[in-house]
């Protein structure tokens, strides 16, 4: 009765009885059930917030709990907790799966560990108009070799027009770990000058690559860059890797 009068009141007392100094008083989960019973969301986040700050693994279906009743009904407490990173036991595919539902795309790329969820996230992701490109590009440093190429390849089938900037920016990061081969081949599987022109450009200055050089000269050449392609030309020591 206390808990439907006074949610705010109801939380404080079964937070000092959870807090008791002789060891909790109550059954925690006896505590959430009653407050959600009566749609009480808020005031049972309160109550868990505290009650888990220990963040003990025996607990670990408490923050599932806890997440999952916020990614339902307020998804941005729900991004405030996890962003606070207070809790390591909770369900991780459940709460990505629940973050993505609710439009958590950041949050849960950082939960997701599958490929096929990773790369449908990303696709996702850069659909979105007010997506963050410099987290996205961070975000492939944390991708197996065959995990970036995948995801680059998935970007550029599913939009190329919309999501060549990006590709173009995260193989730039990335060119030495991807390796410049590998890319090359990328852009020209879907036939991409434009693409190939900006990569190209962004490390042919550095590069001694035979092929980086031939295929930015071929790039530069389609996009009508000519002035680049005279530039490149007059350098003697690339025109030494070009025809030896």
């Amino acid at each position: 009765m206390k808990v439907r009068i006074n949610s705010e009141k109801g939380a404080e007392f079964a937070t000092q009885l959870a807090n008791h100094e002789g060891g909790s008083l109550v059954d925690i989960e006896r505590v959430v059930d009653v407050f959600q019973s009566q749609g009480m969301v808020q005031p049972a986040t309160a109550f868990l917030l505290d009650a888990l700050k220990d963040n003990r693994p025996e607990q670990g279906h408490l923050q599932t709990r806890l997440l999952e009743m916020n990614l339902l009904n307020a998804p941005q407490v729900a991004d405030a907790i996890l962003g606070n990173d207070m809790f390591s036991h909770y369900d991780r595919p459940r709460i990505a799966q629940l973050c993505e539902q609710a439009g958590l795309s950041q949050r849960a790329l950082e939960h997701y560990d599958d490929p096929e969820s990773i790369k449908r996230v990303i696709v996702n992701i850069v659909a979105t108009p007010t997506f963050s490109q410099d987290w996205l590009t961070n975000f492939f440093g944390r991708l197996s070799l065959e995990q970036s190429l995948d995801c680059l390849d998935a970007m550029l089938k599913t939009n190329i027009r919309q999501n060549l900037g990006a590709v173009v920016q995260i193989a730039t990061k990335y060119s030495d770990l991807l390796g410049a081969t590998r890319l090359i081949d990328l852009f020209e599987k879907y036939k991409t000058s434009e693409g190939l022109f900006y990569y190209l450009g962004s490390i042919v200055n550095l590069s001694e690559d035979q092929d980086v050089n031939f295929k930015y000269i071929e790039a530069a050449t389609k996009m009508g860059q000519f002035t680049e392609v005279e530039r490149i030309c007059r350098d003697s020591s690339r025109l030494q890797f070009l025809f030896n």
